[in-house]
């Protein structure tokens, strides 16, 4: 047996090794401890919300999938819709119409209407009317030529989905809309010099502001690089004032930009369909 006496030094170190280091085991275990009750918590809490945050990417991946899902399925409904525009075989206030469902490869038919005698069962007693029938058997009718077109338009494609573009693109076309009422009340109605000036100032605001618009973008359009609303619109005054006789209003010299687009949509020839499409 070892006395304190004959080895102290060693003595002391068996009894620390015997009370001083399982003590402090003891104390190590219990903070350890501590320390994983503490982290427990924490690491639930960080797994539930990863938890969460991949079930709210897979709630938003899933209604993008229905959205893009539905936004097919809606394309897809409108090109197999059927359409009866109910106008007179002239071009007027159809012409915008007609082109629309032609460059869209549109299923569409133009019907002449007995009139006066439809004249009490349109809505607002005029003309034109769009009447759509869908595939699942439900019809839909529209009036007034402004809204037929600006509802094409967008099932179509002629206006971009990006709200502030398009309507800047709707604003263009009501400016163009100034000259075309500027020419059919000249034209049509009343034929008089004054009319004649009116329309001529009216035109020379048109090419002053529309120019610039065309010439700034490379391909030539009012948007992007194909057709869009104003295109067809400012297409539609040209080739009702070239029919009228008035084509001189439209020139190189002062409306350049102008030229080239109508020239290029005046060889479509879905175009060239939608204009003899009038009986």
């Amino acid at each position: 047996m070892i006395s304190a006496e004959q080895s102290p030094n060693k003595f002391t170190s068996i009894l620390k090794s015997i009370f001083v280091k399982p003590f402090k085991s003891k104390r190590k275990n219990q903070k350890n401890s501590q320390l994983s009750s503490q982290k427990q918590p924490q690491q639930q809490s960080q797994l539930s919300t990863q938890k969460q945050s991949q079930q709210q990417i897979q709630v938003q991946n899933h209604n993008q999938t229905q959205n893009i899902s539905q936004f097919k399925s809606n394309k897809q409904s409108k090109s197999d819709s059927s359409f009866e525009l109910v106008y007179f075989p002239i071009t007027a206030r159809a012409q915008t119409t007609r082109t629309m469902l032609s460059l869209a490869d549109a299923n569409w038919k133009n019907r002449v209407p007995q009139w006066p005698q439809e004249k009490e069962s349109m809505p607002f007693g005029r003309l034109p009317q769009l009447n759509e029938s869908r595939p699942d058997g439900s019809k839909f009718s529209l009036v007034e030529s402004a809204a037929i077109e600006r509802y094409l338009a967008r099932e179509y494609g002629f206006l971009p989905s990006d709200i502030q573009t398009a309507a800047k693109l709707e604003a263009y076309v009501l400016q163009i809309s100034d000259s075309y009422d500027a020419f059919i009340h000249h034209a049509v109605k009343t034929r008089t010099a004054e009319s004649h000036d009116a329309m001529v100032e009216q035109f020379k605001f048109l090419f002053s502001r529309h120019e610039p618009i065309l010439a700034s973008n490379p391909s030539g359009h009012y948007h992007g690089d194909s057709i869009s609303y104003p295109d067809i619109v400012l297409y539609t005054l040209y080739n009702q004032a070239k029919d009228a006789n008035s084509a001189d209003l439209f020139n190189n010299n002062e409306c350049p930009n102008i030229m080239k687009l109508v020239t290029r949509m005046d060889a479509n020839p879905k175009i060239a369909a939608a204009i003899a499409a009038v009986a």
